[in-house]
């Protein structure tokens, strides 16, 4: 064997800008159009796509939402899981919706989504699944200490009180194994795309409000680690004129970018029909490896 029997191109495919396995990540404030995008971001559009909802704020026309209402099932006074259908979810009409924790999406999906000829999953949002980590991570620590001889974290309200970061790490430890398995169920067929709020830090200089940074609403050790995953990250806004922008150039405070050249440092222009953004980006995509193409004649 020769060393060149171990090598491999990794030549990127710009004809298929977006194959399985990675993660995306959009980023902006309420209505900018994250859920949007995310819902028709597949070649199929919106029949490739799977929502986990998980603030109840998606509005699809079609049946691709997964309600999600916290980590666990929920249970009645006894103990007993109450049924999906059960757990108070009903639609603008009434009609009864079936609502579940994330950990049973993950056990259904892991035995539905390979035939399900699926393409995209979305968190919508992983900010709000980072909140029931941050609870769930506080109430569990707190059991721990309340068994010591001298328990010292009874008072705390929040995992930032816990000294040393003990809590945000383990909390960031867990909701990036929740992503970890979402990812390693669909990876073979399907993209995994995190929506999250973005969060103003200010600073008051000269007298007045500064904004210094713009991020995710998130830790930012966690939003660095996504960050560091992810293969596109973008910022949604509207314009003056109500256009639905998608910008993918890195400014000031604001980490944004992606490994997929044609798009990297750009502002995209999209709608919510036609052209949506899945397509505005895989048409970039494709006048590029065109031009490279013609290069290589």
């Amino acid at each position: 064997m020769k060393l060149e029997d171990y090598l491999v191109s990794t030549k990127p495919d710009y004809r298929n800008p977006f194959p399985p396995g990675k993660l995306i990540l959009f980023v902006g404030d309420e209505k900018t159009g994250k859920t949007t995008a995310a819902s028709t971001f597949s070649p199929k559009g919106a029949d490739g796509v799977v929502i986990l909802d998980l603030e109840a704020g998606a509005r699809c026309d079609k049946n691709i939402t997964m309600l999600i209402h916290g980590l666990y099932p929920m249970e009645d006074e006894k103990g007993n899981i109450i049924p999906p259908e059960k757990r108070g979810f009903r639609d603008s009409s009434g009609n009864i919706q079936p609502a579940y924790s994330i950990y049973e999406a993950l056990a259904i999906l892991k035995q539905t989504w390979k035939d399900s000829g699926k393409t995209t999953l979305v968190i919508d949002t992983f900010d709000k699944l980072a909140e029931w980590v941050n609870e769930d991570t506080l109430a569990q620590m707190k059991a721990e200490d309340a068994e010591l001889d001298n328990p010292k974290w009874q008072t705390v309200q929040t995992i930032e009180e816990i000294p040393y970061a003990q809590g945000i790490a383990r909390a960031r430890n867990t909701s990036l194994r929740i992503k970890d398995r979402l990812l390693d169920i669909i990876k073979d067929t399907g993209l995994l795309i995190c929506n999250l709020h973005t969060q103003k830090t200010m600073r008051v200089e000269n007298g007045r409000d500064i904004i210094v940074k713009k991020l995710p609403m998130i830790h930012e050790k966690l939003a660095t680690t996504l960050g560091h995953q992810a293969e596109l990250i973008g910022m949604f806004t509207v314009d003056a004129s109500g256009n639905y922008l998608f910008d993918v150039r890195g400014f000031g405070e604001v980490t944004l970018g992606t490994r997929i050249e044609p798009l990297n440092g750009k502002v995209f222009k999209w709608n919510k029909t036609h052209p949506t953004l899945y397509e505005v980006l895989t048409k970039e995509c494709l006048k590029y490896a065109e031009k490279l193409e013609g290069k290589e004649k």
